[in-house]
């Protein structure tokens, strides 16, 4: 059943945790509305989500589900233009065999020895750019 959960509210962006712990408590698989009304769901649980990610029955990219002409219909030009820009690419929201190809790639530069290289660089930038001093 759906809820009002309206993330744009100021109060929501002030403190989004007690919402979120309602949702992971009582209702973790959420019914959503999206802004262009269709209907989708949030997954509040990090186990669920795992388990929703690995599995292969869900598809994550809206492309292998609908064609072209489908899209069109379904979405605003300004969703089919954030999708084409490839903002919509990342690792989670990837297929196999799309999603095989980018992790691959992506281990290449994420080896313990490199992200060791990383931390000093890492933690003065996070540093400079917060309250964490």
């Amino acid at each position: 059943m759906e809820s009002a959960l309206d993330f744009a509210t100021p109060t929501f962006k002030a403190d989004p945790f007690p919402p979120f712990a309602q949702l992971r408590m009582h209702d973790p698989v959420h019914e959503i509305t999206m802004p262009n009304g269709q209907k989708g769901w949030m997954i509040a649980r990090y186990e669920d989500v795992d388990a929703v990610l690995r599995d292969g029955r869900f598809v994550k990219d809206v492309r292998n589900i609908y064609s072209a002409e489908e899209l069109a219909q379904i979405l605003s030009k300004e969703e089919l233009d954030f999708i084409a820009r490839g903002l919509n690419q990342s690792l989670v929201a990837s297929d196999v065999p799309d999603h095989t190809r980018l992790r691959s790639l992506m281990n290449l530069s994420f080896t313990p020895r490199l992200i060791e290289q990383w931390r000093e660089r890492v933690q003065a930038s996070i540093k400079e750019k917060t309250c964490y001093r």
